[in-house]
Order: structure tokens, then sequence, then C-alpha cells
């Protein structure tokens, strides 16, 4: 992916460059991300048709997760302020 089709997909994850499958993750966890009580079994069932297995799902939402919280600690000790 390109810079430009990051950004995009950032903007608004349905539109990214992806195929069905990785395209209906990515959108998963970004919701996710944002508004986790607004999940429901039908999200992850989503997920399922799509192909995605129970352990690729909690794969995908712990790396996402993990990248929220190293966020927030680089935040928090400035650690994102370049040098």
């Amino acid at each position: 992916m390109t810079d430009e089709d990051i950004q995009k997909t950032t903007q608004d994850p349905s539109k990214a460059s992806l195929d069905d499958k990785d395209r209906g993750m990515v959108v998963f966890v970004m919701n996710a991300i944002k508004k986790p009580n607004d999940v429901t079994q039908t999200d992850v069932d989503g997920l399922r048709s799509l192909g995605w297995t129970d352990n690729d799902i909690l794969d995908a939402m712990s790396h996402a997760a993990s990248m929220v919280s190293a966020s927030i600690l680089m935040k928090t000790f400035k650690m994102d302020i370049a040098c």
C-alpha cells in the first residue's frame, strides 16, 4: 500500500484497496477500537462468513489494542515528539 492508500484507509476503511475478506477485518477492527461497546454478534458472524476464524479475529483485535496501548504510552511520556 502507498502512503496515500493508508491515508484513505484511515479516513474510510470501507474503501481500503484490499480484497473483501481483508477489508472486512480492517473495518471491523477500526470500528471496534473506536466503539467497542457497539460490536455485535452480527459483526463477528460477518467476519466468520468471510472466512475468518475466532482465533484470527481475536489476534487482529489483540494487535490493534496493543497498538493503541503503545500510542497512549508514547504520548504520555512525550515519546511521539521527534527529536
